[in-house]
C-alpha cells in the first residue's frame, strides 16, 4: 500500500475529505477521530495489514503520519518474531 492510498484509507475510516488528512494533520482535529473512528482505524489496521494495535498505543498517536509509525512499527516486530521463530525451527527446507 502507497503512503497515498493509506491516507485515503484513513481519511475513508474518519469519514473526512482526502484532503483534509495529510501526514502532519493533527487527529484531534479530525470530527472523525472519536471512539467510533477510533475503533474503524484499528479493523482498517487489522484487515489491511494483519497487526492487532493496543489502545493506549493508538491513544498516544498525535499526528497521521504517527499512525503510519505505529504500523511500520508493528510490521517490523512482525517480521522480526516471525524471522526468530523460523531461525528457532532449523532455517529452511533441505
Amino acid at each position: 500500500m502507497t503512503q497515498e492510498e493509506f491516507l485515503r484509507k484513513v481519511a475513508e475510516n474518519l469519514f473526512e475529505e482526502p484532503h483534509n488528512v495529510v501526514l502532519d494533520t493533527e487527529l484531534k482535529e479530525l470530527e472523525g477521530w472519536d471512539s467510533l473512528g477510533r475503533l474503524s482505524i484499528v479493523v482498517f489496521l487489522q484487515e489491511d495489514f494483519a497487526v492487532m494495535v493496543d489502545s493506549q498505543k493508538l491513544l498516544q498517536c498525535h499526528l497521521v503520519k504517527d499512525l503510519v509509525e505505529l504500523v511500520k512499527d508493528k510490521l517490523e516486530d512482525c517480521q522480526i518474531d516471525y524471522s526468530a521463530r523460523f531461525a528457532m525451527k532449523g532455517g529452511g527446507r533441505s
